[in-house]
């Protein structure tokens, strides 16, 4: 029995993804997602960070830097050029609130 390739990734995600555009606060600079699960992000950025690299960043929630802020930590796992900017993977191992 064949399959569809989009029904093939979909059921290697660990959780659904959401299109959501959240400001990402990252130590030298900011970025935004492009899309969020319960188990990571994609967001962009001007700064490039390196594949396997640890990061801790802050996610704005609700209103910019008005709204509630989650403090996370992660690891980048994608890295991928585009024209401006570098689209990144980052899978989210732990998340804390306020900051």
């Amino acid at each position: 029995m064949e399959t569809h390739p989009l029904v093939d990734s979909l059921e290697q995600r660990k959780a659904p993804r959401f299109p959501l555009e959240i400001l990402v606060e990252l130590e030298r600079d900011h970025g935004l997602t492009r899309n969020v699960s319960i188990h990571g992000m994609l967001f962009i950025s001007k700064r490039h960070l390196a594949q396997g690299e640890k990061i801790w960043f802050f996610m704005h929630m609700g209103n910019g830097h008005a709204g509630e802020k989650l403090a996370c930590q992660g690891t980048v796992v994608r890295v991928e050029p585009q024209q401006d900017y570098w689209a990144m993977g980052v899978n989210i191992e732990d998340v804390r609130f306020g900051g």
